[in-house]
Parts: structure tokens; C-alpha cells; sequence
């Protein structure tokens, strides 16, 4: 697969470069060759149905996590202050949450078909968009990494709301929290299911209702015993790991664009790494290098900024 993509790239260059009709051949016979070894050998490059059952449960749990513990320290804060009164507003916002994702995977279900040259263009504009939002998380999880910081960005937001006493500002702020999440989540299956055959399909779904029954055992867990998670350890460890998926997402977008010929790739020496993302041309290269330019700029701000001890 990827002697023929290189050979694709290097085919689209070379018209681009107004070689000879004999060179232009010659790599074009090239092309159809690879293309047809590709073809004997595999239906289509696609994850195995044991990767996409593990992407599938890992999106939707750590996802899933986060909005529960989000909504979980609403819901503390409201008891604590007794205003129970205010609770049907925060169930009324992750409600209308659910709501809206769902009108939204349709949405994007409609608008992207994924054949082709279009599938390549999906996966690559997904990447980078889902690499975007990770690296945005992640910096903002690490911000409030710092349990009081985290207590007291929760605190003030809905003190400003009851202060205000304008409790539909709590239903607002419960769907900013909850729609947010379940964008992620549809930006991540549209990159995983574009990737996966159809009969690895149902692993998809075997991984998804796995994460679903994990996540109301934690709900009941958090519920019964109350919020007692480790928040400052579970934001950092999450941020490293948003930051590393914004990493690969960055480079297999790249990738994916180049490989349908929206995007001009510049080989340069060095290893393909495909699990890390990792592809030998200046453009993916470059943006993954701002990918780390970006996280140690904002983790040196961090370190600098009043109060952040």
C-alpha cells in the first residue's frame, strides 16, 4: 500500500514537473502495476476487527469519562448548595445534548460519503479537525489540572448563573460540556469507521456498548461513593495523551490529503512510523513539529504564569 501511494504522488509530480511522455509512462505503468499486486493481495487497507473493537471502546469510555465527571461536579455543587431546584435545568442541557449529537452524526453521515478519493479527503480533513480539538482539550485539561483550580473554574461558572438567576445558563452550560464531548466522539468514529471493513462493523459496536455498560458502572460507582476520583492525576494523564493523538491525527491527516493529491508532499530522508503518525515529507513533518512547538510553549506559560503553583 504504501509503494503504491508513494508511486501515486510521485506520478501526480511528475505531470506537475512536465517530464517526458516516455517518463511519464513508465511511472504510470508503475502505478497500474502496484495497483493491481494491491488489488490481488487485499480487499482494501482496513483495520482488524480487534483494533477497531479497542479504538471503538477507548473513544467512547475516555470520552464518556468526561462528561461524567464534568456533569458529576455540577451536580455536587448544586446539592452542596442546596439547589436541588436547579438540577432539571443541568439534566434538560445534556439531554438536549444527546439530541443534538445524534441530528449531527446523521448530519455528518449524509454529507460524507466515503469512497475513493473522498474517503481519503474525509479521513484527512477529520484528522486534522479531531487533531485541532485534541490539542485544545488537552492544553485546557492540563490548565486545570490542579484540583482547587478545577473546583473553582466549576464554581464559578454556575455561581455566575444562580448569582444571575437565570437557570437556563445551567442547561447551557451542561450542553456546551456535553455536546462538546460527543462531537469528539463523532469526529473519532467517522475517522474509525472509515478505516474499518464492513464485517469488522460490529466489533465497533461491541466496543462501543462495552464502553456504555463501563460507564454506568462509574456513574453508579460516583453516585454511591461520590466524586473521589483522582481529578489533578486522571486531567494530566489525559492532557499527555490528547497532546499524543493530536500528534498522530496530525500526520495521518497530512498523509491522507497527500494521497489524494490535495496536498504536494516533500519526501525527505527518515523511517515511516505509521502507528506514531509518523511519514518522511516536510508538510507532516512540519505540522507535527507544531504540534510540540505548541505544547511546550503552553506548558512553559503554565509554569511562568501567577498562580500557577
Amino acid at each position: 500500500m504504501r509503494r503504491a501511494e508513494a508511486a501515486m504522488i510521485g506520478y501526480r509530480q511528475a505531470i506537475a514537473g512536465g517530464v517526458t511522455p516516455e517518463e511519464l509512462q513508465a511511472l504510470y505503468d508503475n502505478v497500474i502495476n502496484l495497483l493491481n499486486e494491491s488489488d490481488a493481495a487485499l480487499s482494501g487497507d482496513a483495520l482488524s476487527p480487534s483494533v477497531a473493537f479497542t479504538g471503538s471502546l477507548i473513544i467512547l469510555l475516555r470520552e464518556g469519562l468526561e462528561i461524567i465527571l464534568v456533569l458529576a461536579a455540577i451536580f455536587t455543587f448544586l446539592v452542596k448548595s442546596e439547589r436541588q431546584d436547579a438540577l432539571k435545568y443541568v439534566h434538560a442541557g445534556w439531554i438536549a445534548a444527546l439530541v443534538a449529537g445524534v441530528g449531527t452524526w446523521a448530519v455528518s453521515s449524509y454529507l460524507f460519503t466515503i469512497s475513493g478519493a473522498t474517503r481519503e479527503i474525509t479521513e484527512g480533513v477529520t484528522a486534522l479537525i479531531a487533531a485541532a480539538i485534541l490539542m485544545y482539550v488537552g492544553f485546557w485539561m492540563h490548565r486545570n489540572a490542579n484540583a482547587k483550580r478545577w473546583a473553582a473554574y466549576i464554581k464559578s461558572q454556575l455561581e455566575q448563573a444562580l448569582d444571575a438567576k437565570t437557570l437556563w445558563t445551567l442547561a447551557i452550560v451542561s450542553f456546551l460540556a456535553v455536546y462538546r464531548e460527543i462531537f469528539e466522539i463523532i469526529l473519532f468514529y467517522q475517522a474509525l469507521w472509515a478505516q474499518v471493513n464492513a464485517d469488522a462493523h460490529s466489533a465497533v459496536f461491541y466496543g462501543a456498548g462495552l464502553a456504555i455498560v463501563m460507564l454506568v458502572l462509574t456513574t453508579w460507582v460516583i453516585y454511591k461513593f461520590g466524586m473521589k476520583l483522582p481529578l489533578s492525576t486522571f486531567f494530566n494523564v489525559s492532557a499527555v495523551l490528547l497532546v499524543l493523538l493530536a500528534f498522530i491525527f496530525a500526520g495521518k491527516g497530512i498523509a491522507a490529503l497527500q494521497e489524494a493529491g490535495r496536498i504536494a508532499s516533500t519526501p525527505i530522508p527518515g523511517p515511516t512510523i505509521d502507528l506514531l503518525g509518523i511519514y518522511p515529507n516536510v508538510q507532516a513533518l512540519g505540522l507535527q513539529a507544531v504540534v510540540i512547538i505548541l505544547t511546550l510553549v503552553v506548558i512553559f506559560y503554565e509554569k511562568i504564569r501567577p498562580g500557577s503553583a
